[in-house]
């Protein structure tokens, strides 16, 4: 059992990330926290942990103060010497953060090739991909476009969660309201064949109401399920 003291500057939600050789559970001021996917989850891509190590997501609502939270993990079956192995990783999410998630189905333009397509055992959610572009066709002239609106002017940051089929690949253009705004998106992520968070580099400056934004580039192999516009300075994390 391990026991940790955090910080928290107002009211949200903190989220808890436990990598462990054992299954385990989290409580946070003595209320056990709810397990939430990777999808629901505010960390960028990382490397899967080594086996036997497995990573779990929890959630909890707080308030402002200092919370307490508990990490308890099973001992090891008696053949196995080593003790659990437990390390936490914790963030918190203030209740004001704007969030606006666009599935693949929000799709208001797919062009060049690019489709949406149903869930499937290995991808559960809806996702967009690249079939069968027409001979000829370049890269640029793939595209998904989503519509979105956001209630305050500001700086946002946009993420993907996104799915590689090898290491190799040339990323994904993103272009917003007709100019392009960040080239290559994905080009060094270290984590393909799996399901992620990927976040853009920069932030971007948006005026309040509607926006259109557009994803081209698309290769074979380049996948997009879910897209999350997230008001920048709005949350703090510690690892």
């Amino acid at each position: 059992m391990g026991r940790t003291q955090i910080p928290i500057p107002a009211q949200g939600q903190l989220f808890i990330r436990v990598v462990s050789n054992q299954p385990g559970a989290v409580w946070v001021n003595r209320r056990r926290a709810v397990p939430v996917s990777p999808q629901q989850s505010f960390w960028s891509a990382d490397s899967s942990p080594s086996s036997p190590l497995r990573a779990h997501w929890f959630a909890q609502p707080v308030a402002p103060g200092n919370v307490e939270v508990v990490v308890s993990a099973p001992a090891n079956p008696a053949n196995e010497p080593n003790e659990p192995l437990v390390m936490l990783h914790s963030l918190f999410v203030p209740a004001t953060r704007s969030t606006i998630r666009l599935n693949a189905p929000d799709a208001v333009d797919l062009a060049g090739g690019v489709v949406s397509v149903p869930g499937t055992e290995t991808a559960p959610q809806p996702h967009l991909a690249l079939r069968d572009r027409p001979d000829g066709a370049s890269a640029t002239a793939t595209r998904a476009s989503f519509r979105f609106s956001v209630p305050e002017p500001g700086f946002y940051r946009i993420r993907l969660w996104c799915f590689w089929e090898t290491s190799m690949r040339a990323g994904l253009d993103l272009s917003l309201d007709g100019s392009q705004w960040q080239q290559s998106v994905g080009r060094g992520d270290p984590v393909p064949q799996r399901w992620h968070w990927l976040a853009a580099d920069t932030a971007a400056d948006l005026g309040p109401g509607e926006h259109l934004l557009a994803i081209t580039g698309w290769t074979s192999g380049a996948q997009v399920g879910i897209v999350e516009i997230i008001q920048q300075d709005a949350g703090t994390g510690r690892e």
